[in-house]
């Protein structure tokens, strides 16, 4: 969200974002310049067999949003996740503003998702695995648009860290970043781990990320005690979350990407504009993004074995590697560059736009 918020933003647009005041994306926005308001939505929470507390809290949250359109001048609410745009699109019913719901998820949320796509103004998918769920009724007012990166940004290089934790001597470097969850696939690292080491000795594993969600809390602790299990201490660096994710993939090698599912993993394709080879398993979203064999492998979702062969094929070549690379950049800066994004979203965006306000704003829900 932050990047679409600030190309918005450079696009001369206003953009005011509504999230928790307890956001990790609270500094973030304030460094770029852009503001916020605190709508006390926990949104990334949302269950329904979630407590009292929770929802009271949802409520709040829902008239701190209609008292901040009612006075502020904004002409478009965009929703980023499932629970912002169902109170999104009651809020923008009472005021008579148009709601876009950029839809990032691969499940549907039963009678609350009709509510949502029956008075959002149009959905935005933004993958075809997020767009698969809607029926072709529901299809009239959808539209795919792949997330983009900034291919300016995201370069080849050299990385800082990277060398503070692996020494001036090359070692090659398997890494992941991303969220600590079983959902993510993470719990099968070790087994592919031993099989990869076994063959490549000089291979060192950089996991990158912490749990985020309740569930996931006591999983890092899992990964390091199984990888101490199996003789890898030696050959693994847990680093935790890093603000720099440009710097840390910059220190790999390949990055790998194992989840059991994922709608659009944006971490391939930043990868991949870094020149960095990546194993992912066969979920659709990364089909969508990897042309297996060109840019990237797909392997199939839980089968170690065969992601630890691919890694295996790309550290024992590293012309390859270097060549797929190359590649990757080149697939991602004529596919998916943030430009493309946000001329596609705009294009959306004014079609809709309340017409009888004199400056275009955005509030932004997350």
């Amino acid at each position: 969200m932050l990047q679409l918020l600030s190309a918005l933003k450079n696009r001369q647009l206003d953009v005011i974002a509504g999230i928790h005041s307890k956001s990790a994306l609270v500094e973030a926005l304030e460094e770029k310049g852009i503001p916020w308001i605190d709508t006390s939505i926990h949104s990334v929470s949302y269950n329904l067999n979630s407590g009292p507390r929770y929802y009271i809290g949802l409520l709040k949250g829902f008239f701190k949003l209609i008292k901040f359109l009612h006075f502020d001048n904004i002409s478009m609410i965009y929703a980023n996740t499932f629970i912002t745009a169902l109170l999104g699109v009651i809020a923008g019913r009472i005021r008579g503003i148009p709601v876009i719901f950029y839809d990032h998820d691969i499940n549907s949320h039963r009678f609350f998702s009709k509510i949502v796509t029956r008075f959002c103004h149009h959905i935005l998918a933004v993958s075809k695995a997020a767009a698969a769920k809607y029926s072709n009724k529901e299809n009239k007012k959808l539209t795919i648009i792949y997330n983009g990166i900034d291919t300016a940004k995201f370069t080849p290089g050299k990385s800082k860290l990277g060398s503070q934790l692996f020494g001036k001597k090359p070692s090659l470097v398997v890494g992941y970043a991303g969220r600590i969850s079983a959902i993510k696939g993470v719990n099968l690292i070790p087994a592919l781990a031993k099989i990869v080491i076994e063959k490549v000795p000089a291979a060192k594993f950089w996991i990158v990320g912490d749990p985020f969600l309740k569930q996931d809390e006591g999983l890092l602790d899992l990964l390091e005690t199984e990888m101490i299990q199996l003789g890898l201490k030696d050959h693994i660096v847990f680093s935790g979350f890093q603000k720099d994710i440009i710097d840390v993939i910059r220190g790999f090698d390949i990055l790998i990407f194992p989840p059991k599912k994922d709608t659009f993993p944006t971490i391939l394709l930043e990868a991949m504009a870094v020149e960095k080879p990546v194993v992912s398993t066969n979920w659709s979203g990364a089909e969508e993004i990897i042309q297996d064999g060109e840019t990237g492998f797909l392997v199939p979702v839980g089968n170690s074995q065969a992601m630890a062969e691919k890694i295996i094929n790309l550290l024992e070549n590293e012309e390859i590697r270097h060549l797929m690379g190359q590649k990757a950049r080149k697939y991602v800066i004529n596919k998916f560059s943030m430009n493309q994004q946000i001329d596609n979203f705009l294009l959306i965006h004014n079609s809709i736009s309340r017409p009888d306000f004199s400056k275009q704003s955005l509030a932004a829900e997350k």
